[in-house]
């Protein structure tokens, strides 16, 4: 049988599962609804997050929640990944505080540049919807040449990120060219947003993965949460893009 391999360290943990599970199997609407619920439980949470946000703008609470929440849920994503059984628990705990993240962040962008967090929760939302029916229509085939090339342009933009913020955090010039609103910076932000795509392609062929070997219903959660991560990472990619763009139209 062939092996599938995600690049999303959720799904991807799935790969050491051996067996099929006799009970109750997974199927494509499970995956779908627990997706959607965990898609409503983070908008929800950023909606009023950024509500409260905007009208105790003066307030100096988001300098603590924003890191605490950020800490927290990268927390619950690795309980997440180390106790599968306990996924729908820390996977909705995860979704509530990266809620307030992305609520936080899409309101401080949206005081400055308004509209470009609609815009980005558009676009995430059709870029999502447009490679669901090609995958599913097998329009786009995930095989293994295409794995490796994701997974080394993932590894490559991750080794890219770490190095050119290193030299950012010295270099105001480079700062400037690297998280300004430069057409480097555009560009920068333009191949995220297509890598963060291109991930979600992985996770959906591993998602056909799961329910084709039958895993037990419970990993359900599991691949909802995955889609999630990335989907979330796809919203601030995004995000960062339209302020750019907003940024530089409005010079």
């Amino acid at each position: 049988m062939m092996r599938y391999r995600s690049s999303n360290y959720v799904i991807g943990g799935l790969e050491k599962q051996e067996f099929v599970a006799t009970g109750d199997r997974a199927s494509y609407k499970g995956v779908g609804l627990k997706t959607l619920y965990m898609a409503i439980v983070t908008l929800a949470s950023a909606i009023v997050f950024a509500i409260l946000l905007l009208n105790n703008a003066t307030t100096d609470f988001v300098y603590w929640v924003l890191p605490l929440s950020a800490i927290l849920a990268f927390v619950c994503a690795m309980l997440a990944i180390i106790m599968p059984r306990l996924v729908p628990m820390f996977g909705s705990m995860y979704c509530v505080l990266q809620g307030v993240v992305v609520g936080a962040v899409s309101a401080l962008i949206e005081a400055y540049f308004p509209g470009a967090a609609m815009m980005a929760l558009l676009s995430t939302m059709g870029v999502f919807g447009v490679l669901v029916v090609l995958y599913s229509s097998g329009i786009i085939k995930v095989g293994i040449k295409m794995q490796t090339f994701i997974l080394g342009f993932l590894i490559s933009f991750l080794v890219f990120s770490i190095v050119t913020t290193l030299v950012a955090m010295f270099n105001q010039a480079a700062r400037e060219t690297l998280f300004g609103d430069s057409i480097f910076a555009l560009i920068i932000s333009g191949i995220a947003v297509l890598l963060a795509s291109m991930v979600i392609l992985l996770d959906l062929s591993r998602v056909d993965a799961i329910v084709k070997q039958g895993l037990h219903k419970d990993y359900e959660w599991t691949a909802a949460f995955g889609l999630i991560v990335t989907l979330i990472w796809l919203y601030m990619e995004f995000l960062r893009f339209f302020m750019i763009v907003y940024s530089r139209s409005s010079k």
